[in-house]
């Protein structure tokens, strides 16, 4: 699909480096307080109240909370606390990569000369897919970062990924190429975070709902710790064995993502006795 601005779909290189470099500088354990802080405020602002009031609209509530936590992080833009147009839009790009990335989705994965093909042959819609997921992606690269940007020049600065590293880079020689990288990686924040958080998140309501017994004793160790008077934090994490026990058993029941993706080699290369030669296509067994 030509989609190699993402952190992991890029080839391993220089710039495969600098974006783990920047991702892992800013998202270091030592700062989980500040990001638990924001994860926090979007769940009692918005995620509970919302899901009280209309519980069948469970799923897009956690969208939109998930979105606006990750999208806060990232940008530091304002989200509204339900049917915010930005995470609905990031929403929809990502399922349509998901979709267009399927494996054996389009026979061009298998037969890459298929792309020179003109776009008015039989069977070449995957050109129109690309370009419509590429231009979301495009779009999503540059509005939130320019948001972002235009809050700064007005002198408002929120804590955020693309803010701490515009003011970082500001000075450096280079700082146009850093930039796209930060644009990119904010990308790969979002890519990264959004379908695979809010799935957990859905799996383990449904967890609940089919196994009444377990909800109940987690339910009845919220209330012994915490008492009726406040929401728990993650402070509280060590006194709920038994609830992190069922959120580790909901992450083995149904992974959400598959972990034995499949990678291309970049070299030749033997393991254990067997000879793997180079662009060979591995999966791990795992």
């Amino acid at each position: 699909m030509g989609v190699k601005n993402i952190f992991i779909t890029m080839p391993y290189g220089n710039r495969w480096r600098d974006h783990r470099r920047l991702f892992q500088q800013y998202f270091d354990t030592k700062y989980l307080p500040r990001d638990q802080e924001k994860q926090l405020e979007f769940v009692q602002k918005s995620l509970l109240p919302n899901i009280f009031a209309t519980p069948e609209e469970s799923s897009e509530h956690v969208a939109n909370c998930v979105g606006g936590i990750i999208l806060s992080m990232t940008y530091g833009l304002p989200v509204k606390t339900h049917h915010d147009q930005l995470v609905r839009f990031a929403e929809k790009a990502f399922n349509d990569l998901s979709a267009v990335s399927a494996p054996g989705k389009y026979l061009v994965n298998i037969i890459p000369q298929l792309r020179y093909l003109p776009d008015w042959f039989p069977g070449t819609g995957f050109k129109k897919d690309a370009r419509e997921v590429l231009q979301a992606l495009d779009t999503l690269r540059e509005e939130p970062y320019q948001a972002t940007l235009n809050t700064m020049d007005e002198g408002v600065v929120h804590d955020c990924f693309v803010s701490g590293n515009v003011e970082k880079f500001r000075s450096a020689p280079d700082f146009e190429h850093r930039i796209v990288d930060v644009k990119e990686v904010g990308i790969s924040i979002f890519a990264a975070g959004f379908e695979t958080t809010t799935g957990v998140i859905m799996t383990f309501i449904l967890a609940m709902l089919l196994n009444h017994d377990v909800q109940r004793q987690a339910q009845s160790e919220i209330d012994s710790v915490l008492g009726p008077e406040r929401l728990p934090t993650f402070s509280d994490l060590s006194d709920l064995p038994y609830l992190s026990a069922v959120i580790k058993e909901v992450l083995r029941w149904n992974p959400v993502a598959p972990i034995g993706v499949p990678h291309l080699t970049i070299d030749e290369d033997v393991y254990d006795g067997y000879y793997i030669p180079k662009d060979c296509i591995v999966i791990s067994n795992i």
